[in-house]
C-alpha cells in the first residue's frame, strides 16, 4: 500500500464495501465527490459513481453544465463503473432536459420532489407501471461529432448523445449552449441569457455499428 492519501482512500473504501455487503443485500453504493484516482482505483465491490457535481435546483446557471458534465465525465467513468447522473426535480423549468439525461443514462433514475410537488406527467414517462425503468444496456456517450465540441459555449453546437438498448440504438439531443462553469470564479455563470437555436444531424452513423 502506499502512503498518504492512497493509503487512506484504501482503508475507507475497503471499509465502506466490507459494511455495505454485511448490512444491504444488495450491496447498492453510490460513490460520490469521487473523482480523484486514489478513490477510483479502490472500487473493488460497488458500481455506480456520481458523474457530475450536485443538482442545483435554485442555480438557473448550473443545470445544463450539469447534464454537459456528466455526458464526458461518463466518457471516462462508463468503462469502470455505472455513471450516476444524480436527482433531479420533476416540478422543475428544466425537469425535461434533466429526465431525457437520466433516461438514456444507462444509470440510476432517482427525484428530490418535494412532498405534494411532482410532474407525474414527466415522471410516469421514467418509468414502467411497476416502477422499473427502462435502462439501457451501456453509459450514454457523446457522439462523435460533439466529442471535441464546446457544447456550452460554442454557440453552434448540440450535444447529443448515444446508448443502445436490448433492441436499437438511441440518441438524446439536447441544445445546452447559454451556460458553463467558470473556473476563476468556481461558480456556475450565464453567458448567454437568450442563446440562439442550433442544428444537427442524427442519424443511425451515430451509433457506433448500428447503421
Amino acid at each position: 500500500a502506499g502512503g498518504g492519501g492512497a493509503s487512506i482512500a484504501s482503508r475507507y473504501h475497503h471499509a465502506l464495501e466490507l459494511s455495505t455487503s454485511r448490512n444491504f443485500s444488495t450491496n447498492t453504493v453510490i460513490n460520490c465527490m469521487c473523482h480523484t484516482i486514489e478513490n477510483i482505483y479502490h472500487w473493488s465491490s460497488t458500481a455506480v459513481a456520481r458523474a457530475s457535481d450536485d443538482f442545483y435546483p435554485s442555480d438557473k446557471a448550473s443545470h445544463y453544465a450539469h447534464i454537459t458534465a456528466c455526458a464526458y465525465n461518463g466518457l471516462f467513468l462508463g468503462p469502470l463503473v455505472i455513471p450516476d447522473y444524480d436527482m433531479f426535480q420533476s416540478n422543475h423549468a428544466a425537469s425535461k432536459a434533466h429526465a431525457i439525461a437520466r433516461a438514456v443514462s444507462g444509470g440510476p433514475v432517482y427525484v428530490s420532489d418535494k412532498p405534494g410537488k411532482h410532474d407525474f406527467e414527466i415522471l410516469r414517462k421514467l418509468v414502467l407501471a411497476n416502477g422499473r425503468i427502462l435502462r439501457s444496456k451501456q453509459p450514454a456517450k457523446p457522439t462523435l461529432d460533439c466529442l471535441f465540441s464546446d457544447v456550452t459555449s460554442d454557440g453552434s453546437s448540440a450535444l447529443k448523445l448515444w446508448t443502445r438498448n436490448a433492441f436499437s440504438g438511441l440518441v438524446a439531443v439536447f441544445n445546452v449552449q447559454g451556460s458553463a462553469w467558470n473556473r476563476d470564479a468556481r461558480k456556475f455563470f450565464v453567458h448567454d441569457s437568450a442563446p440562439k437555436p442550433v442544428t444537427t444531424v442524427v442519424g443511425s452513423a451515430d451509433v457506433p455499428n448500428f447503421s
